[in-house]
């Protein structure tokens, strides 16, 4: 039987001198960390000659390879070499195998976030809308709102999206209104956030930051480089957050937003829209680049039954938030007759003994 002296076998050959022909499950046993990537580079990603091999049941090599992300395929995909066969067609059994590896679960981002001693509420600053690379792009303010998150161990920041203005031939506005290209726009917002990095939930992307991706079809967005260099959640076009502040949980769920409404009718039916696609606290939204708030009662059964073991319908607070921008009025918005909207940020107060907030401008 092999031993941890024992070399790692590289082929059926070195699999074969070490007894492993017909082993079964017990391979895990006897190579406890490699197991699933000695037979995977050995066989090709062949998981049903691997589990003939090993003796083993229907799936099992499979399994072990989806949970250290490797591919698994069918009994009847040849070796060969990759790069070589460029005219290999995936057959029906693969392409059907493949489909049911697509993930189809969505999880939520958690944030335990300490309340100071002494104190009872903590504060959530709701950025959205930069547009760093716009000429319009009011960079004191942000500086102001870093600034106004750095100086106090109680407050937090997230940000809703469009953070850069990343425009193209095709898009709204003129290329000559932008003060830097998209690489120097990243390093700016790399310096100028990083005083803060450790005090990020996450960043979205808007859909101005997808700009290059969505044209070009390319699996790149200057958000997620953004967040690489700060190293802080990247939450993509929107993410389920749960907050653990103290004894309390709160569901917040973010999300861009969508629309091109140009009243203030318009952009709160826009965001209740989005928030009618969730059960959560609070709908954090920006890409709309107006300053609204609004409650909203959802009901629902209660957690838990009441004295007399029956389950009441109580009344659920849900809340719409919507973040200003911090572009300045001007360019294409004012040639189209749009309205100024508001500027910066606001903050979300949460308490860290009730279940409860409020929204401050």
């Amino acid at each position: 039987m092999p031993t941890e002296e024992t070399a790692i076998p590289t082929t059926v050959e070195e699999l074969d001198a070490a007894g492993a022909r017909g082993m079964g499950a017990g391979f895990k046993r006897v190579y406890p960390d490699l197991y699933a990537h000695i037979l995977h580079a050995i066989f090709d990603g062949n998981s049903s000659a691997a589990e003939e091999y090993l003796a083993s049941g229907h799936d099992v090599v499979a399994g072990w390879w989806r949970a250290k992300g490797l591919i698994a395929r069918g009994k009847d995909r040849p070796r060969r070499n990759r790069n070589s066969d460029r005219d290999y067609e995936m057959t029906g059994a693969e392409v059907w195998e493949l489909w049911g590896e697509q993930p189809l679960e969505e999880y939520a981002e958690e944030y335990t976030w300490k309340v100071p001693r002494g104190h009872e509420m903590v504060s959530l600053v709701c950025l959205s809308d930069l547009h760093a690379q716009s000429r319009l792009f009011d960079k004191n303010r942000l500086a102001s709102t870093i600034e106004y998150i750095r100086e106090d161990p109680r407050r937090r920041w997230v940000c809703a999206g469009d953070l850069f203005t990343n425009a193209s031939k095709q898009s709204v506005g003129s290329l000559s209104h932008q003060t830097v290209d998209i690489e120097a726009a990243i390093r700016g917002l790399t310096f100028g956030l990083k005083p803060i990095a450790n005090k990020c939930i996450g960043i979205a992307h808007g859909n101005h930051d997808a700009r290059i991706q969505n044209k070009l079809d390319l699996n790149w967005n200057p958000v997620r480089n953004l967040c690489q260099n700060l190293e802080v959640p990247y939450l993509g076009y929107m993410k389920h957050l749960v907050l653990h502040i103290g004894s309390q949980r709160y569901t917040v769920y973010i999300h861009h937003g969508t629309s091109g409404a140009a009243t203030p009718g318009g952009r709160l039916n826009a965001g209740l829209k989005v928030m009618g696609t969730v059960v959560d606290d609070l709908t954090i939204i920006g890409h709309l680049h107006d300053e609204m708030q609004r409650k909203a009662i959802r009901r629902g059964p209660a957690d838990d039954p009441d004295e007399e073991g029956r389950i009441p319908i109580v009344d659920y607070k849900q809340h719409l938030v919507m973040c200003a921008s911090f572009e300045r009025y001007g360019d294409w918005p004012q040639e189209r007759a749009l309205p100024p909207t508001p500027l910066g940020s606001c903050r979300i107060e949460f308490s860290g003994k009730t279940h409860d907030w409020r929204v401050v401008s």
